[in-house]
C-alpha cells in the first residue's frame, strides 16, 4: 500500500498522476551595446585588414598620428614614395609613386591609382586633394597587381592603389 497525501492506493490499483507546468516570468537585464555598427565599406576595410595582405592605416592609427595633410600620412607607407611635381605653379603637386619605380610622374614613373570611398581619381593625383586626416576612417595600400583586392582590380592599376576612406557623414 502507498500513501499520498491523505490518500491511500492499493498495491493492486493504478495510479496516473498529472502535472502542469507554470510559465514563469523571466526578466533579463538591460543589454547595453557600447561598439558601434561599422558601415559597409568599413566592415570591408576591417575584413581585408584581417587577411593580411597589404598596408593598413584605421581612423584610430591616422587620430594618433595628428596629421594635419593627408599626403603627411601617404609618407608612412613603405611601398609608397611621395614625390613632388612642379607644374605650371610654384606650388609643388604631391603624388604617390610606386616604390618599385621613382621619378616624376610627368615624365613616365609609376603613379600609383587613387580611389577615394570607391571612386577613382584622375591619374597622376595630387596628394593634397585628399580629404582632411580628420575626416578618415582608413587608408590601405596594395603595392602592385597581384595584391590589390578583385573587386578593385582593374585598368590603371599595375604601378599599385591606394584606398582613402571617409569617415561616415563625411
Amino acid at each position: 500500500m502507498i500513501m499520498l497525501a491523505n490518500s491511500q492506493v492499493a498495491a493492486a490499483d493504478t495510479l496516473r498522476v498529472s502535472y502542469s507546468l507554470e510559465r514563469a516570468p523571466t526578466v533579463l537585464g538591460a543589454v547595453v551595446v557600447t561598439e558601434q555598427r561599422l558601415s559597409v565599406k568599413l566592415a570591408e576595410f576591417e575584413y581585408r585588414k584581417r587577411l593580411g595582405v597589404g598596408e593598413f592605416m584605421s581612423q584610430a592609427d591616422i587620430e594618433k598620428r595628428n596629421s594635419v595633410y593627408t599626403t603627411e600620412l601617404m609618407r608612412k607607407f613603405p611601398s609608397i614614395n611621395v614625390s613632388p611635381s612642379y607644374g605650371k605653379s610654384s606650388m609643388a603637386e604631391w603624388f604617390a609613386l610606386s616604390k618599385r619605380e621613382t621619378g616624376n610622374p610627368m615624365v613616365g614613373a609609376c603613379p600609383m591609382q587613387v580611389v577615394v570611398d570607391n571612386m577613382p581619381m584622375p591619374t597622376p593625383f595630387n596628394l593634397d586633394m585628399l580629404p582632411s586626416p580628420r575626416n578618415l576612417a582608413g587608408i590601405e595600400v596594395y603595392n602592385g597587381p597581384a595584391t590589390i583586392p578583385p573587386q578593385f582590380a582593374g585598368y590603371n592599376r599595375s604601378c599599385g592603389l591606394i584606398l582613402v576612406w571617409t569617415r561616415d557623414g563625411y
